[in-house]
């Protein structure tokens, strides 16, 4: 007899709950690391070959000098009768900065992608957070950062990636070699090519899964590490059975026994959005700031909290101001001569350069910075990039990194009235000592486990993972996975879990507090 949807779903309640259970009982090993013993435990490890060993603060504004843009000393240096407002020592006690860790023997980093995405597409495209990293990489004590592939002039488009870099560099020379989803030409050469040789490490970072594309992208034949941006999604669209799907479909011109083969569960690990130290900082005087609440990002209905923000700002319904504008693109800029290398410096790079200075100095100038993680609950990087700049968050509540948020920004709801907003917001600029508390807090963690410097250090950290044997699941900070909306359309709809291959109406957390 069949049964109604009423009483059927108990049973569905109850059978995902049952999938998931197995899941973690059988499936790879998931790992949760709280960050901040983390960070101790590497202070305290003794050093030795292949593990990392923490580098004195001396040590680290030699080898790692900020950027040539600004140099803020107030962070570099720690004065212990400081009275800037993130030292005071009732918010917190813990050092401020975040000491990049030293290896033995320096880890060489290719970053590998077109040069037509650098010249071409990142001029118009603001988000260069690729090329940023990269410019932390050459800043790392412990790190020797290329970055290169097809579009220079040696580099042989009759050759398979493999083969170009061990006739440039020779095999072996690099240990990881470093790409990200979505990058012009690299993708459909990645698909045709075999693992890279001599011990090198292929480490692919993941953009927006949403609906899980990025599965369906991922390299999962010939690559060794992903990471991904938001962990709630190694658990939703990489599930294991995902994986396997994914990886039978995608390769179906193998015979089983070629794919038992070739094929080896990889290492996926969560590397959140990070930000550059030296683009986004505090001022050192709160009273500085100069406006009260800014909205930030993008608008349209996938972030429906900024779109109420909006559209009450248009009508001048709220004291909420919007960022300033950004620069305009040059309307010739498909004619200027593009750089023939990467460098943030070249003059054909003013505007990103300019869009990053404006919008960092437009939060570090605000006490409360109004955006929303969207309506799947992400870990956007405006989140690292307002901590790091020691401005409040007023926003929902993401999954990441919700532990230390949770009480440390001004919550709001995806469906909150301005009214509402407006009403939460003003009562937070009543208390200044308590704007500056979670400011200070935030600012804190940010530069501790929000950075480029610490993402490479993950990036390093993952490579010594696969290489002791390591497959699976790798989760350094705590989060949640809580069931989410997908669908843009209807504000409505019950929110969904995308659970091992399946909606279920389940959600969980992993990781302890901090």
């Amino acid at each position: 007899m069949a049964l109604s949807p009423r009483h059927s779903r108990p049973l569905l309640i109850l059978s995902c709950i049952t999938i998931s259970s197995l899941f973690f009982y059988y499936f790879p090993t998931f790992r949760s690391t709280d960050p901040i013993n983390t960070v101790e435990e590497k202070i305290n490890s003794q050093p030795s070959d292949g593990f990392l060993q923490q580098q004195t603060n001396d040590h680290q504004l030699k080898l790692n000098p900020i950027s040539l843009q600004h140099q803020n000393t107030s962070l570099i240096e720690e004065d212990q009768n400081s009275t800037k407002w993130y030292q005071n020592p009732s918010f917190f006690s813990d050092r401020l900065i975040y000491s990049p860790t030293v290896l033995v023997k320096p880890t060489k980093i290719l970053f590998f992608a077109d040069l037509e995405d650098f010249t071409l597409d990142s001029y118009v495209r603001t988000d260069t957070f690729f090329y940023e990293t990269y410019e932390a990489a050459q800043k790392h004590p412990s790190i020797i950062a290329k970055f290169w592939g097809p579009g220079y002039s040696d580099y042989d488009p009759n050759e398979d990636w493999n083969q170009n870099i061990n006739k440039r560099f020779g095999c072996g020379y690099f240990q990881i070699v470093f790409t990200h989803y979505g990058l012009i030409k690299i993708w459909d050469e990645l698909l045709t090519t075999k693992p890279l040789e001599c011990n090198t490490l292929l480490i692919v970072k993941g953009g927006d899964c949403n609906f899980g594309q990025c599965v369906k992208d991922s390299y999962l034949l010939n690559g060794n590490i992903t990471l991904v941006r938001y962990a709630n999604e190694l658990v939703e669209m990489y599930s294991y059975l995902n994986i396997l799907k994914a990886k039978n479909r995608k390769y179906d011109y193998l015979s089983d026994d070629e794919l038992s083969q070739k094929f080896q569960f990889q290492l996926f690990g969560h590397v959140p959005d990070t930000a550059n130290e030296w683009d986004f900082y505090p001022l050192d005087d709160w009273e500085s700031k100069i406006y009260d609440a800014v909205l930030f990002g993008k608008i349209n209905s996938y972030y429906p909290l900024r779109t109420t923000v909006a559209k009450a700002i248009q009508a001048s319904q709220t004291f909420i101001v919007n960022s300033i504008k950004l620069p305009e693109l040059d309307p010739n800029w498909k004619d200027l001569k593009p750089p023939k290398k990467l460098n943030w410096l070249d003059p054909s790079h003013d505007l990103q350069r300019k869009i990053l200075q404006d919008f960092s100095k437009n939060m570090r100038q605000s006490k409360i910075c109004v955006f929303d993680g969207s309506i799947e609950g992400k870990f956007i990087r405006k989140f690292s990039q307002a901590m790091l700049s020691g401005c409040v968050i007023a926003s929902d509540l993401p999954n990441d990194h919700d532990t230390i948020l949770k009480n440390n920004i001004i919550e709001l709801k995806l469906n909150s009235t301005i009214e509402e907003i407006n009403k939460a917001i003003k009562a937070a600029l009543l208390d200044e000592t308590e704007l500056k508390r979670k400011a200070s807090v935030l600012l804190r963690y940010a530069r501790q486990h929000l950075t480029s410097t610490r993402e490479l250090d993950l990036m390093i950290e993952s490579a010594d993972r696969y290489r002791n044997g390591e497959r699976g699941y790798w989760f350094p900070t705590a989060f949640s996975a809580f069931c989410r909306r997908y669908n843009v359309e209807d504000p409505g709809i019950v929110p969904e879990c995308f659970f091992i291959g399946k909606r279920c109406w389940t959600g969980f957390r992993l990781g302890s507090g901090f």
